[in-house]
């Protein structure tokens, strides 16, 4: 290379190097003049995404959280104020304290996957095509439960439990009331259509269920400390000796009809309209006593689906209760968090609803 040639290299690098740099200052000038505006959209845009990466990464602490921290806060209000139960506004903020699963996992499911999330969070309430018998469990199960119930402290006891027969418009009218006023709706698809199905990812049903118990039953625990509800009448052991095999039930009737929310707000209603016209528990009754016969079948009849229904139960979660949904008329598009992984090599499927083999 002449003299002449390194000197025009040198000359043309001195000139790159002297555009890149000015780049450099120019990017550097207009950050610097920039609107507060615009820093401040940067900096929004960065902590959304790392709220969302943190969502993302413990959706079931984070639901746990919003939830217990939106009911709290509302009914712990409630009672601290002394708001009579009566005015329209204590009725108000009580149902929004209810909404504490339905905003916790709404927040979720719109900040990890936007609005398309969301829907699918919704469209769980309309999983209608389920065998009719789940619809006559979801509706008759509690009230079956609890006129049995009256019949063995009749037997026990000898005492006359009083059954009310008010006519069919009421009832209808106060199952309706309860499903929006009583919580089903607010809290079903928080607890069975978002917490379930992600625990359910990972443990077997038993296992999902020993965990929701008492997740479930402590954000009741301000009811204990709020006037205008019976729970102060109530022991609290008593109160979580009953939802440990209610919970149980809701995870059963959960997998067996495709995991539809729809059948859990039923069921829930139909615990709490029960309530409300069957006098087995205080203030309605001045013994525990019904309340300890209803605890006892509850769990006997919770211990019979589980016994006849172990396969599901105990199993391993992505095999077994995809089968289990297969059984009972549900789509290969309802189960997906079971189907997220192959079976194991020569894995040969044992449920009765498959005719194909997986080997590899």
């Amino acid at each position: 290379m002449t003299f002449a040639e390194k000197w025009r290299a040198m000359f043309w690098y001195l000139q790159q190097t002297e555009a890149a740099h000015a780049q450099r200052s120019k990017r550097l000038a207009q950050w610097i003049a920039a609107p507060a505006g615009v820093l401040g959209r940067c900096s929004h845009t960065r902590t959304v995404e790392r709220a969302r990466e943190s969502f993302r990464h413990s959706p079931l602490s984070w639901f746990v959280a919003i939830t217990f921290v939106w009911t709290w806060s509302i009914w712990l209000s409630l009672a601290l104020t002394g708001l009579h139960y009566e005015l329209r506004i204590w009725k108000y903020l009580y149902v929004a304290g209810l909404s504490g699963p339905l905003v916790g996992a709404g927040a979720i499911a719109l900040m990890t996957g936007g609005w398309r999330a969301g829907w699918r969070l919704v469209k769980q309430v309309f999983i209608w095509k389920v065998s009719p018998a789940w619809y006559a469990l979801g509706l008759f199960l509690a009230p079956a439960l609890m006129l049995g119930t009256v019949f063995i402290t009749r037997a026990v006891l000898h005492e006359k439990v009083e059954i009310p027969t008010p006519p069919l418009t009421w009832m209808l009218l106060a199952f309706g009331w309860m499903v929006v006023r009583g919580g089903p709706a607010n809290e079903e698809v928080g607890w069975r259509g978002f917490l379930l199905p992600h625990l359910l990812k990972r443990h077997n049903p038993f296992w999902a269920t020993l965990i929701l118990i008492p997740i479930w039953a402590a954000w009741h625990w301000p009811l204990w400390v709020l006037p205008g509800v019976p729970h102060k009448y109530w022991p609290f052991s008593y109160f979580f000796m009953l939802i440990a095999p209610i919970s149980f039930l809701f995870t059963w009737l959960h997998v067996r009809a495709r995991g539809s929310v729809l059948i859990a707000i039923l069921f829930h209603s139909a615990i709490n309209t029960t309530i409300h016209f069957v006098p087995l528990v205080p203030p309605r009754y001045p013994s525990l006593a019904p309340f300890a016969f209803w605890i006892g079948l509850t769990w006997a009849v919770t211990m019979l689906v589980i016994w006849t229904d172990r396969r599901i139960w105990f199993a391993e979660p992505k095999k077994e209760l995809a089968c289990a949904r297969r059984l009972s008329g549900g789509s290969m598009q309802m189960a997906p968090l079971m189907l997220s992984q192959p079976p194991a090599r020569n894995w040969v499927s044992g449920c009765p609803a498959d005719r194909w083999k997986w080997r590899r």
